[in-house]
């Protein structure tokens, strides 16, 4: 006898069947936000295999990019004029946006604007800085697997107007800058 008082009755099995059996709400949710949080990391650590990702130092490409963004890039792919791009520079990696490709002719001019074969760019994403000289050939042909690249922040950009940079070929860039991911407040998809 003493054994079956630890024993559950008939009816309080079927009591704890039902209320284990019931849905609860907060539960549902709960698992619902585990498999988003899931998933964000499995994609998280994805993009961090498959896509280069880098942090901005410096403000050579405000008001686009600032200072502590992280942004991601998309390799293998041919970059176009507009494009900003992450490139290999000795032991550094720049962002500038590209200019002018193989066979174009850039011409700077001294109150900022560039002209790209002859027709003035259209830069609304760039800070003017007036007469700031090439030391550069101005104008100059953008060779074949090259690319001219300039920060949007032209006071503040050390970029192919620099003898040092110059143009930059194929074989240093890294990809196409298509996504700044960190912080939330600066998230932006580049198409």
């Amino acid at each position: 006898m003493g054994e079956n008082r630890y024993r559950p009755t008939a009816e309080q099995l079927r009591a704890e069947l039902e209320r284990i059996s019931e849905p609860r709400s907060g539960s549902i949710v709960g698992r619902v936000l585990l498999v988003l949080l899931v998933l964000v990391l499995i994609v998280a650590a994805l993009a961090a295999v498959l896509l280069p990702g880098f942090v901005i130092y410096g403000d050579s490409m405000l008001p686009a990019l600032a200072e502590g963004d992280v942004v991601l890039a998309f390799p293998y792919t041919s970059p176009n004029n507009g494009d900003m791009i992450a490139f290999r520079f000795e032991d550094r990696v720049l962002i500038k946006r590209i200019i002018g490709s193989a066979g174009d002719r850039i011409e700077l001019l001294d109150d900022g604007q560039v002209l790209r074969n002859g027709s003035p760019l259209p830069e609304t994403y760039a800070l003017r800085a007036d007469a700031l000289a090439p030391e550069t050939e101005n104008p100059c042909i953008v060779p074949d697997g090259t690319y001219y690249v300039l920060g949007d922040n032209r006071i503040s950009s050390v970029d192919s107007r620099n003898e040092i940079i110059g143009f930059v070929t194929q074989e240093q860039v890294i990809g196409r800058v298509f996504l700044v991911l960190w912080p939330f407040s600066h998230f932006h998809l580049y198409t």
